[in-house]
């Protein structure tokens, strides 16, 4: 069980931003107890130097589920935040995990960002932050938690896939260029638990939102 596993023990979670690659933090991310990541968040060999190598918990959704043969050691996590929480998922989870949130949980989460059940255009929370909730309200029984590569969107990359700039290394198929994820208020939160001491939050330079120039 993740409560077992993380207790008393230091936690970092790695995001997404594309900004963690101008960095080598691997090493940094290794020094954890327990190192967290999502999705398509796989570490691959040329970029171990940067984002790290190993994974102790993976955080999916139904969309990257399929992705679960790149963590096979890792204990899973799935996050049902999903936008018609009265229907029955479509897709089957076929490797043993824990559910992050019951419904009504994932409810009351919607409330707060003002996002009703059905409806598509709301501004719903990001996988990254539904983590991020989920260690600070349901399972605080570390001894310090983490953060690295989170920046909430505001980093891209200068080249575009699909209609937009990608924001995340994770690089999905293509983008849109309107977020379905409410960025602003989650970065408003995080930022309170950072000050107030709840965690540690690195934040790499800056959170303006800009695009990033590797050359």
């Amino acid at each position: 069980m993740v409560s077992d596993k993380i207790r008393n023990k230091s936690v970092i979670l790695v995001g997404n931003s594309v900004e963690l690659l101008e960095y080598e933090y691997g090493d940094y991310i290794e020094s954890f107890d327990i190192i967290v990541r999502f999705g398509r968040g796989i570490p691959r060999p040329d970029i171990y130097k940067s984002v790290g190598k190993r994974t102790d918990i993976w955080i999916t959704g139904f969309l990257r589920a399929n992705f679960h043969p790149h963590f096979p050691t890792a204990l899973k996590l799935l996050n049902r935040c999903r936008i018609h929480l009265n229907k029955k998922p479509t897709r089957e989870i076929v490797f043993d995990h824990e559910v992050m949130y019951s419904d009504d949980e994932l409810m009351l989460i919607f409330e707060e960002f003002g996002c009703k059940n059905g409806d598509a255009n709301a501004l719903r929370p990001s996988a990254g932050y539904m983590g991020v909730h989920y260690f600070v309200n349901k399972m605080n029984m570390w001894k310090n938690l983490n953060l690295i590569g989170f920046d909430f969107f505001q980093k891209k990359l200068p080249w575009k896939l699909g209609q937009d700039y990608p924001s995340s290394w994770h690089l999905p198929e293509n983008t849109i260029q309107r977020s379905p994820h409410a960025k602003d208020k989650e970065r408003e939160i995080v930022s309170q638990w950072n000050e107030k001491g709840i965690l540690n939050w690195k934040i790499l330079s800056d959170l303006k939102e800009e695009l990033i120039d590797f050359s």
